[in-house]
């Protein structure tokens, strides 16, 4: 499974400049894969070749709780040095908003992921039409906080 986990894996365009405009505005980020084996996503990210870009990297093996339960995206946010007054979640899915109202964080979700337009009935904080807007929108999101 993981010779093949980046035949049809590709980056959202934009995402790793957001991820990198991210990191010069010195925002910690953290990648959470809470439905994910640990070492499957390290291995997706590493082929990738973003791996290092993330200061965290939390997958289902190392942190067993629920997808939806917030203690997910708080050992994320603890690994990556955020404070969690200061953390915001993205996602593409039900779960992620889920996860990010149980954890009382604000939630950025984009509109051109498998939900699409789905994306707008789940009230998020934000939504993303294209990963330039990332970098503002958490600013704003976590100025707010």
């Amino acid at each position: 499974m993981a010779a093949r986990s980046t035949t049809h894996t590709v980056l959202y365009p934009g995402a790793m400049q957001a991820v990198a405009a991210l990191k010069a505005g010195r925002l910690p980020r953290g990648n959470s894969a809470p439905t994910n084996p640990e070492a499957l996503a390290h291995t997706l990210l590493t082929r990738l070749g973003v791996r290092d870009a993330f200061g965290a990297m939390v997958g289902l093996t190392r942190w067993r709780c629920a997808s939806l339960d917030p203690e997910h995206l708080f050992e994320t946010a603890r690994r990556a040095g955020v404070i969690r007054r200061c953390a915001c979640w993205w996602g593409d899915t039900n779960t992620d908003r889920e996860t990010a109202r149980a954890a009382g964080v604000p939630c950025v979700l984009v509109s051109f992921g498998p939900s699409g337009d789905d994306m707008a009935a789940l009230a998020p904080e934000a939504l993303l039409d294209h990963y330039d807007d990332l970098p503002d929108i958490v600013t704003r999101l976590i100025g707010a906080a």
